[in-house]
């Protein structure tokens, strides 16, 4: 869509969209993942998860997805 509005324009920007939407579906999912779980609660007046500090250490160090949550 880009290359048709603005002929002269060489960038690709189809590998970084892709590169952020696998990082976001990653995170999507181990968020996903991580509520499924009975030890983890969810805070509806703030988007927050709460949950203990063993319980989350023990449960991010399974997950490989969890990088940066």
């Amino acid at each position: 869509m880009l290359h048709q509005k603005v002929p002269t324009y060489g960038l690709k920007v189809e590998p970084y969209i892709d590169s952020k939407l696998r990082a976001l579906r990653r995170k999507f999912n181990a968020i996903h993942k991580m509520l499924g779980k009975s030890k983890f609660g969810r805070d509806i007046s703030t988007p927050t998860i709460k949950v203990d500090k063993k319980v989350y250490g023990d449960w991010y160090k399974d997950q490989k997805d969890a990088r940066g949550l």
